[in-house]
């Protein structure tokens, strides 16, 4: 699901910034009274600049169309729809309406969707607040509201909230703090600024928190439960499933910003699997399943790309592109192991092995994405690109 979330916002940017945002409205609303034309230009004028802005980067007035509030609380990640549904303004949409709360509470409800092909896909059904204030109606998290009905435990730096009926591992949180608070100290933090934590049952439990009521990364699996969670830098929030007091993955996202103070870079992956843990799993349950990956596709060369091959039948894959023309490289997955994510946590294994914290903190520093990355493993790591396919097999087998 993940792959699909990324090609969907590799494509979708282009699309829609040439063609323009397609809103549609739903027949038989009463769209001529005022506070529904106030409502919805705010709302289609935010979405505008939110299309312009990721584009062309002309940059939003935030104060335009946010509450306040919302601004203390969450600071540059005030739309926490995106901590849930990145980008989702780039989807097509279709506006479903607006209802009155209260005197000054009023609610969107929309839609978003594709039609690759004349193929409809219903991709998210969004529900946002809308306040009214002496400085017009400004736009406010559904999380907002919510958060009030949610219980809290400040943990040092970790704001945590969770609902009633959520059984809080005070004891397993307390040893993920000290673990993120020791990370931090070895890697040069002298402080860690706070962090809020929201836990949940289900990833619907948290996605209806958000105001989301249908979302690409839900029902999605009949099989199994769905687990995981997200980072957001700019509010600085991590959002979690049951048991998520057990992980340190999205901590050491927002730490590496700390430290880098730029976009993230897929390096980050790496070392939040070895440092923290990979589908609530450490580094060393997966690095096995990684070296037994590598040695049963021979096909893949790492020397050729770090993160991706071409999937070919009986679940291989190859980095050859002989025959490959219809097919796209993608990432190594299973069920239960991101196979490019442990790849790259397998070079920061071997610089901890070289150099600790600092030669680490280093390629944090100095990672790059794509090619790139090859030239910093061969500074800090004396690793040639065209060796580093044999060198990373023969440290698995070697040391796993």
């Amino acid at each position: 699901m993940k792959k699909l979330l990324i090609a969907i916002c590799l494509i979708l940017p282009l699309m829609s910034f040439a063609q323009g945002r397609d809103i549609k409205i739903r027949q038989y609303m009463d769209t001529t009274n005022v506070v529904f034309q106030d409502i919805y230009k705010l709302w289609t004028n935010y979405e505008n600049d939110l299309c312009s802005n990721e584009f062309i980067k002309t940059n939003i007035d935030t104060k335009k169309y946010w509450a306040e509030s919302e601004i203390r609380e969450y600071g540059d990640g005030y739309n926490l729809y995106q901590l849930v549904a990145f980008n989702y303004f780039q989807f097509k949409e279709f506006f479903i309406g607006i209802n009155k709360r209260n005197d000054t509470l009023y609610e969107i409800q929309t839609a978003y969707y594709t039609d690759f092909n004349n193929k409809y896909e219903l991709n998210l059904v969004i529900t946002v607040p809308v306040i009214k204030t002496k400085d017009g109606y400004k736009l406010y998290n559904m999380f907002s509201l919510n958060k009030k009905k949610l219980k809290t435990k400040k943990i040092n730096f970790v704001e945590f909230y969770y609902p009633q009926d959520y059984s809080f591992n005070k004891k397993q949180a307390k040893t993920t703090v000290r673990k993120i608070n020791t990370f931090a100290r070895e890697i040069g933090l002298k402080s860690i600024k706070p962090i809020k934590y929201y836990l949940n049952n289900t990833m619907t439990d948290i996605f209806q928190s958000f105001g989301i009521t249908t979302a690409l990364d839900d029902y999605c699996d009949a099989k199994n439960i769905i687990t995981g969670g997200r980072f957001n830098l700019g509010s600085r929030m991590i959002y979690y499933t049951k048991g998520g007091e057990n992980n340190s993955h999205e901590f050491i996202h927002i730490l590496i910003n700390d430290l880098r103070k730029k976009d993230t870079k897929f390096f980050d992956e790496g070392v939040c699997c070895y440092f923290g843990d990979h589908q609530s799993l450490s580094y060393s349950f997966h690095v096995l399943r990684l070296k037994n990956f590598l040695n049963n596709n021979p096909k893949v060369n790492l020397s050729q790309g770090l993160i991706d091959a071409y999937k070919i039948p009986d679940n291989q894959y190859t980095s050859d592109t002989n025959g490959q023309e219809n097919n796209f490289k993608g990432w190594m997955v299973s069920d239960s192991t991101n196979y490019s994510y442990m790849i790259m946590a397998t070079i920061c294994d071997i610089a901890f092995r070289q150099g600790g914290y600092d030669k680490v903190k280093q390629m944090i520093l100095d990672a790059e994405d794509n090619e790139a990355m090859y030239g910093v493993i061969e500074k800090h790591l004396g690793i040639k690109r065209q060796d580093v396919n044999k060198y990373i097999r023969d440290f698995l087998n070697k040391n796993y």
